[in-house]
């Protein structure tokens, strides 16, 4: 079956006179046979997020459920390479490169985030 992996963003600003927006729509095919899809809890230390038996993975989105504490995102566990800090409500999504190991840290308090990732 073709284009089982469906991504439709829309990112909109209206403010005033400032008016900015840009969607994507992206139709793909799932060439592995798994996926990730489940909440886990993120604790104040730097933890591998969390792909069971993922082979690989090429797209992954991660949202923040907590309502007062932020998770930041790195690709090292000493808390080098932060690249995404989700405040409560926030997601991301991003392919990322298939080998990488990514990290999640809470602030102040322990939280749960929603993490959805597929195979290549």
């Amino acid at each position: 079956m073709a284009g089982e992996k469906q991504t439709n963003i829309t990112f909109a600003v209206t403010k005033n006179n400032l008016r900015v927006s840009d969607t994507l729509s992206l139709s793909e095919d799932l060439a592995g046979t798994d996926y990730y899809a489940k909440s886990a809890v993120v604790t104040t230390s730097w933890t591998a997020i969390p792909l069971d038996a993922l082979s690989g993975f090429n797209l992954i989105m991660v949202k923040n459920t907590d309502a007062t504490n932020y998770v930041q995102l790195a690709t090292a566990n000493d808390g080098t390479h932060i690249f995404c800090k989700l405040t409560p409500g926030r997601g991301c999504f991003f392919p990322p490169d298939s080998a990488a190991t990514l990290y999640c840290r809470a602030n102040t308090a322990s939280c749960v985030v929603n993490v959805t990732a597929t195979e290549p």
